[in-house]
């Protein structure tokens, strides 16, 4: 965990684990899990998509956050003290003459530095990891993703890049590369007092550089517990994370369990969205994890499986610092492994089992030449990566370290691999030496499997701290490392703010260093870690070291040069017409791992890249809408290893050619639909028919009589076109297609010639027209009546409807169309008798009309019927009523059969608004829930269905309606709560009291705390009681008032309770003993009902808990915490055998687990 002071004394923190821990029989949480039980998940935990956040917030230097979280602070302190003055037993010697560790590829160079982040943190956290082309760094806030030879590309501060919630730190970073998904993960913690997030997330391709755009983020939401030193693992299926869990809700941090995530992987290959499911977890404070032996599990470290496998691993050393008081202090010999797996969809987790290896304690601080002495942790493992070794049948091995109390008094690093499926330790060794301290360690396989590298930190009194590394290859014995390589050495000793009180010494230093295997080169292990930087006034002045390490220490040669590219020809050949797909190849000579980068120059254009660097040898040319000519070609190929922008390119540039292939050669008309002449008004279909050009595209022209030519349908693809000749003059149009193949510049390159005509001409005039309606006349208005004509003498009629209403003047009622048929709508119309008249003429003729209806035909409209009063019905409840009553409100209208309703209020001085709107429905519900009191005024409209009126009838005079309220409330009871005072915090206490002379009483609780403020316990409401829940609350003497009013009163208070009762809350002594008899006594028949009574001393309000251990079984609770000191216990169908049992007691209102249980444990036979 990050912090600018990261220090483990934390103040008050082991008062706070051991007030809400303490002993218990062994399975009263979380029973033992034995090699391969399933650890059964918990839940899952809300988890947010994080979108891309703002611009980074500023970094203070110096600013200081939340310390190291150990398992116990002060034990870690004694256990520092006890390393220093030890020295060990057994630890193997790993000296070798020959030298094996050695710089790959010259990949040694610095990374971030506390400079980078504006000096505002110490320790860095720093890790990375590579992939194929990139390596990522990350430290404590900032994250930077170079190329293979360690040139930075891109770099953001980290609450940036994980999108962290406003007002959060980030801490603890970790990022893995994974073959198998082609992607990069990463995990950190997002922290603030009561708001922790476990934040995690994947970049959406295998290229992690663009930091903003390029990566999913989400959060898992973990409330007042912070996940603290978040692992990052995963295997086929998921995304692991082990962190320990603190509660932050005292204000220190209380340890209460290590846990695991488990997080299903996104699918494989490039993403274009982000979503996270089925997020699982498998502990919490009611299921610990736990050790084999029944320990308390710490910092679990998920595996970097770097291969293929469907099972996930977790590893954590047996911490000789005790997490929980119950646990054990000191010397461990074990290490607890698990492994996940996919089932029915879902993560499993199983608890594999201790693994025993060498004796290991916590290590003591290194001290520094001049300066004050270095944390070195407290013996937790810190990393593990997974890769099968053929030197062990292929199996999945787990190469893991951690720092470790060694000879001297000196730390070492304490390496091991252990294979997983046979859970064993093949091998475990130590890189100590003679004269410094070793520490900060991690270490990797490489993909040959069967070698690895462990990189460190070495140091001492009279050396400051350096980078080393050390390698074994399958030839080295077993358990050793080998042939020291320096990557970096500090200039000076540390001495940052975090080496001085109040925050040190020792100095923080670590947490962690990464190390993971180049996926591209067997032998090759990249790492990262820290040394000193030059001292500034108390300034962080970390800096970081990127690495890259030769598991044989023989440099390897530079990358062998391309010397040429050849160009393949490309398929199709040239020429093509835009629009073709081209595939272009080349062939590199003289570089075993050639990569491609292809370029293309356009005509009269500049060089750009079609396909940037990949070991892809081919790139496809999308040639959709390129202009025509000849492109220039280039292939630039160098080999994977070279920095170089190219070694060997194609000379002379090929070139391909883009041209239109064919022309048409002629355009044939085709027979217009329909057939010329035509009357104007016709929609005519006209289509031509390109030869000699494979993709035509055509353009029609037209030219109408004495005018020119326009064009008809611009150039597309579409060889017919749509001319309406709605409003054309009639006479003789000319008409011309051009068509040209598609891509060409040409205008045209065929037309139809000589040009073809069409038509337009009128038919003989009408000469008559007749009128029909339907239904006929008379209606009432609001019926819509069809107007249908018929003209004769004319082919091609065109028809125009007229009315004209009583006493008004003629209008059109549907202009002139070909549609013989109109509906005249009569809504709203006034009675009356209607004059109507058609008008008829051939389609094209310009007259206003040929032929009319004479004389014009008439229809009746009778007036509606219409609604002709309403009655105002009884309200029910009936006035006056107190604000807060329902009424209900309805009215009666006469004259109409099928009247609506609309109802309008008025308030005392207000102005009149609608109630209820218009419906079939002759009753509203007047809801006077907070109105004032008064005289409302009320009115109903009424008009008949269908009307367009406004009203037809309405209530005259308008009826009113008072609000009032009762009588006053003059006096508030209180009655006795229950129970009586004193209690002890945690009790439920029902308050009620009773009003005089109102009759609609409204009750308001108050609340008055020893030494505080007055508090509305619940706010007004016609409950005359209150349960109030103690739960949490000081002791003391409470005081109580309850104000009462008449209901709608607008008072604050009518009435309340004086004086003021009170109610104590008080805890007894703790409870001192406590003693169980059975009823009937041992033993007996399995069926028989057994009454346990239970005997608190020293406490006067104890609270019981009963508990049973079965024979070989685990202890579970029989009846859990209450004031009863009985319990029945029902042996029907028990196995025969002698049970244990156990009560556990504490006075009422105790926070603790217990304060007195039975020991020895009494025990009942049943036969």
């Amino acid at each position: 965990m990050w912090s600018t002071i990261r220090r483990r004394a934390l103040i008050g923190l082991i008062t706070a684990v051991c007030a809400s821990t303490a002993w218990s029989p062994s399975a009263q949480a979380a029973p033992s899990k034995s090699a391969g039980n399933e650890v059964a998940a918990v839940g899952h935990p809300q988890v947010i998509t994080l979108t891309e956040a703002s611009p980074p917030t500023e970094r203070k230097p110096n600013s200081h956050g939340k310390p190291f979280l150990g398992a116990d602070t002060d034990g870690l302190a004694e256990a520092k003290k006890r390393a220093g003055h030890m020295a060990a037993t057994t630890t193997p010697s790993v000296a070798t003459s020959q030298p094996q560790a050695g710089i790959f590829n010259g990949a040694n160079q610095p990374g971030l530095s506390a400079g980078d982040v504006g000096f505002c943190c110490t320790p860095p956290d720093t890790t990375g990891a590579i992939g194929p082309n990139h390596y990522v760094e990350f430290v404590n806030t900032q994250i930077a993703v170079y190329d293979r030879s360690l040139k930075q590309l891109s770099t953001l501060d980290m609450a940036t890049f994980v999108a962290a919630p406003a007002g959060l730190n980030v801490s603890d970073p970790q990022v893995q590369w994974d073959p198998r998904a082609g992607r990069w993960f990463y995990a950190a913690i997002a922290f603030a007092t009561h708001k922790n997030y476990l934040v995690f997330g994947w970049s959406k391709t295998a290229d992690p550089s663009n930091l903003g755009g390029g990566w999913c983020r989400f959060a898992a939401f973990t409330g007042n517990q912070l996940a603290d030193y978040p692992k990052l693992g995963h295997d086929d299926n998921f995304v692991l994370f082990g962190a320990n869990l603190y509660d932050d809700t005292s204000g220190n941090y209380v340890f209460i369990t290590a846990d695991i995530w488990a997080q299903p992987k996104p699918p494989a290959g490039n993403l274009t969205s982000c979503s996270a499911s089925g997020f699982t977890s498998f502990a919490d404070a009611k299921h610990r994890l736990l050790n084999a032996d029944g320990t308390s599990a710490f910092t679990p470290v998920p595996v970097n499986m770097a291969d293929a496998s469907s099972v996930g691993y977790l590893v954590a050393g047996h911490s000789p610092v005790a997490p929980l008081p119950s646990d054990p202090t000191g010397p461990q010999t074990k290490l607890m492994l698990w492994h996940t797996a996919l089932q029915g969809g879902t993560p499993h987790l199983f608890a594999d089992g201790d693994l025993t290896v060498g004796s290991f304690d916590v290590p003591a601080s290194v001290p520094q030449p001049g300066g004050p002495t270095i944390d070195s942790l407290d013996a937790r493992l810190t990393q593990a990566v997974g890769h099968a070794d053929p030197d062990v049948a292929g199996a999945e091995a787990i190469w893991t370290q951690h720092t470790i109390d060694g000879p001297g008094g000196r730390s070492v690093a304490r390496w091991y691999e252990i294979v997983g499926a046979s859970k064993t330790v093949r091998q475990q060794g130590t890189v100590q030496s003679a004269t410094d301290f070793i520490w900060n360690a991690s270490i990797s396989p490489s993909i040959a499997g069967n070698d690895a590298a462990i990189g460190y930190n070495r140091g001492g009194s009279s050396q400051l701290p350096l980078i080393a590394a050390q390698a074994r290859l399958s030839s080295t014995a077993l358990s050793t490392m080998s042939g020291e390589a320096v990557l970096a050495t500090s200039g000076e000793p540390d001495v940052d703010l975090s080496c001085s009180a109040p925050y040190g010494p020792p100095c923080r230093w670590g947490d962690y260093s990464g190390m993971s295997p180049d996926p591209n080169n067997a032998g090759v292990v990249w790492g990262s870690n820290e040394f000193s930087g030059p001292s500034f006034f108390g300034y962080p002045q970390w800096a970081t070291q990127n690495f890259a390490l030769q598991t044989n220490g023989t440099p390897p040669p530079p990358p062998t040069p391309c010397t040429a590219v050849t160009w393949n020809a490309p398929s199709p050949a040239s020429p093509q017409a835009p629009g073709t797909q081209v595939t272009f190849s080349g062939t590199a000579a003289g570089c075993p791992n050639p990569v491609y980068e292809f370029w293309v120059q356009p005509p009269g254009g500049s060089w750009a890249i079609l396909q940037a660097y990949s070991t892809a040898s081919a790139a496809t040319w999308n040639t959709t809408g390129l202009a025509a000519g000849a492109y220039l070609f280039d292939v630039w190929a160098k080999d994977a290893a070279s920095a170089a922008d190219w070694e060997a390119h194609v000379s002379p540039n090929p070139t391909y050619t883009l041209q239109i292939p064919n022309t048409c050669t002629a355009v044939t008309w085709n027979a217009p639909m329909p057939a010329s002449p035509q009357a104007p008004g016709v929609q005519v279909a006209l289509k031509g028919t390109a030869a000699g050009c494979s993709s035509p595209v055509y353009q029609f022209w037209v030219q109408p009589p004495g005018g020119a030519w326009t064009i008809l349908q611009t150039y597309s693809a579409s060889s017919t076109a749509t001319w309406s000749t709605a409003g054309q003059p009639t006479g003789t149009y000319l008409f011309d297609i051009w068509a040209k193949q598609s891509g060409s510049t040409a205008s045209w390159e065929a037309h139809i010639s000589p040009n073809p005509t069409y038509t337009l001409q009128t038919g003989a005039p009408c000469s008559a027209v007749t009128l029909a309606f339907n239904p006929a006349a008379p209606q009432t208005a609001g019926v819509p009546v069809t107007l249908t004509g018929a003209a004769t003498g004319c082919p091609n009629p065109q028809y125009e409807f007229w009315v004209q209403p009583p006493g008004g003047a003629w209008s059109v009622l549907q202009s002139y169309s070909a549609n013989a048929t109109a509906t005249w709508n009569t809504t709203g119309l006034a009675g009356g008798t209607y004059v109507f008249d058609a008008w008829a003429r051939q389609s094209g003729s310009t007259a206003d009309w040929e032929a009319h209806v004479s004389p014009n035909p008439t229809y009746a409209l009778q007036a509606p019927v219409v609604c002709t009063a309403v009655t105002w019905n009884a309200p029910g409840p009936a006035s006056p009523q107190a604000p807060g009553t329902q009424v209900t409100l309805s009215a009666t209208s006469t004259g109409c059969p099928n009247p609506v309703y609309q109802f309008w209020i008025q308030p005392p001085g207000g102005s009149w608004t609608i109630l209820q709107a218009y419906s079939t429905s002759a009753t509203a519900k007047w809801d006077t829930t907070g109105l004032a009191t008064g005289a409302y005024v009320f009115d109903v409209w009424a008009k008949q269905s269908g009307s367009a009126a406004s009203w037809e009838a309405h209530l005259a005079p308008n009826p009113s309606y008072t609000l009032q309220t009762g009588a006053t409330c003059t006096a508030v009871t209180w009655n006795a709560p229950n129970p009586a005072s004193p209690q002890a915090p945690g009790t439920q206490v029902s308050l009620s009291g009773t009003a005089a002379t109102c009759p609609n009483p409204q009750y308001q609780f108050w609340i008055l705390p020893p030494g505080g403020s007055w508090t509305i316990l619940q706010a007004y409401s016609s409950s005359a009681s209150v349960v109030w829940n103690t739960g949490g609350s000081a002791t003391g003497t409470y005081q109580f008032d309850i104000w009462a009013k008449q209901l709608g009163s607008s008072a604050s208070w009518e009435a309340h309770v004086t004086t003021n009762p009170t109610y104590t809350l008080q805890t007894g002594p703790p409870c001192t003993g406590v003693t169980l008899t059975f009823n009937p006594a041992s033993p007996q028949k399995a069926g028989t009902s057994i009454q346990l009574s239970a005997a608190a001393t020293g406490c006067p309000n104890a609270q019981y808990e009963f508990w049973v251990q079965a024979p070989g079984g685990q202890w579970t609770v029989l009846q859990g915490y209450g004031s009863s000191s009985t319990v029945t216990w029902n042996t029907t169908g028990l196995p025969p055998g002698t049970y244990l049992f156990d009560v556990w007691v504490k006075q009422s209102g105790s926070t603790a687990q217990y304060e007195a249980h039975i020991t020895p444990n009494p025990n009942y036979t049943v036969s």
